[in-house]
């Protein structure tokens, strides 16, 4: 299944309210022009503060006004008891009317006292674009409760479906060096940070992948079916043009592993062949 990703409402200072009302946060509101040009509205009790971009879809930041976490303090509670605090305070809020998978927040800060859950779409994941700040992402404090949570959605229109070809197929491709256009790569240091990436969306137009980096003579560790939409956390998607490729939400085979110099990757390849793909970004409906 393919989705594209359609305008957001503007947000009003009455829906924004709606959202700290579900939060339990009842004070003072200001607002500000967020990065992305839409207006942000916060709401504080002088304890618990939130954030409000989006009721639809949700995007806020939850968390306490001005207590700092102190990581002398923190009792390292296992991933299990995580995920059940989280769960149960997302449930008791009305946060979870979707497929999700509760997972370890790895490559975040606070990955010890931390989770992160991700949005599942015909039961494959929703590929989180930087792991280090996931859509949705709770921090617990020394008393097990929430401290932080950045809690970011998205809306999808569904737009058409198609057969998807194997992995071994797009892996092939790619040692062969016949990369595609809408091949997204990603190198990472030593230190596990993001040093290079080509490509930006796996979609028609975007830049191929170097064909001079090898992957052939390395190893893969992990092959998975996943989703992919385009990050638009430092931007605002009504800026975008309802045409545009960035829109589309489609699935993808993600390779990691590691290539003959050592250097880890991860790849993502349309997991429907190239004319597939064209043919269903020509014939979406208007949105």
């Amino acid at each position: 299944m393919y989705w594209q990703l359609p305008y957001r409402a503007p947000l009003a200072e009455e829906a924004a309210q709606r959202v700290a009302d579900q939060l339990g946060v009842a004070g003072d509101v200001t607002s500000y022009i967020g990065e992305g040009g839409d207006r942000v509205f916060v709401f504080s009790d002088g304890v618990r503060e939130i954030a409000v971009r989006s009721e639809n879809p949700l995007d806020f930041t939850y968390g306490y006004a001005s207590r700092p976490l102190s990581e002398a303090s923190i009792i390292l509670y296992s991933f299990e008891e995580r995920s059940q605090v989280a769960e149960e305070f997302l449930q008791s809020h009305r946060l979870l009317d979707f497929d999700f998978e509760v997972q370890p927040a790895a490559g975040t800060n606070e990955a010890d006292y931390s989770v992160r859950v991700s949005r599942l779409l015909s039961g494959f994941e929703l590929f989180e674009n930087d792991p280090r700040n996931p859509r949705i992402w709770l921090v617990l404090d020394e008393d097990a409760e929430v401290w932080l949570l950045i809690y970011q959605t998205l809306n999808f229109e569904a737009i058409g479906e198609v057969d998807l070809r194997e992995a071994s197929e797009a892996w092939a491709a790619i040692c062969h060096g016949e990369v595609e256009p809408g091949t997204l790569y990603s190198v990472y240091d030593g230190t596990g940070l993001l040093v290079s990436t080509q490509g930006l969306v796996p979609v028609p137009g975007s830049e191929p992948l170097d064909a001079s980096y090898s992957f052939a003579e390395g190893q893969v560790e992990a092959v998975e079916l996943v989703y992919y939409a385009f990050d638009f956390q430092l931007m605002s998607i009504n800026a975008i043009d309802s045409e545009a490729s960035v829109r589309l939400v489609q699935p993808v085979w993600r390779f990691a592993g590691h290539a003959v110099d050592g250097q880890p990757f991860e790849i993502l390849v349309p997991a429907a062949a190239l004319e597939a793909l064209e043919a269903i970004y020509r014939d979406r409906p208007e949105p």
